[in-house]
């Protein structure tokens, strides 16, 4: 599920401004992934190349790597 968050929903759900992980946008994707059983995860979309993982209140930058 794609979720598109304003910033000011952002720093309310997460409490963390968009600015803090290095984005000047005005809003960011969310996206829920999860299987049959509601197992799964939550990543952000920071650019093409970049996704971010929260986890326990810390947030980790996922770089696509290339060769």
């Amino acid at each position: 599920k794609k979720t598109d968050i304003s910033k000011t929903d952002f720093l309310t759900n997460y409490r963390m401004s968009l600015d803090k992980l290095g984005l000047k946008a005005d809003s960011i994707s969310e996206i829920t992934v999860s299987d049959s059983k509601g197992n799964g995860c939550t990543f952000l979309i920071k650019d093409n190349n970049t996704l971010i993982i929260i986890g326990g209140g810390t947030f980790f930058e996922l770089a696509r790597k290339t060769s």
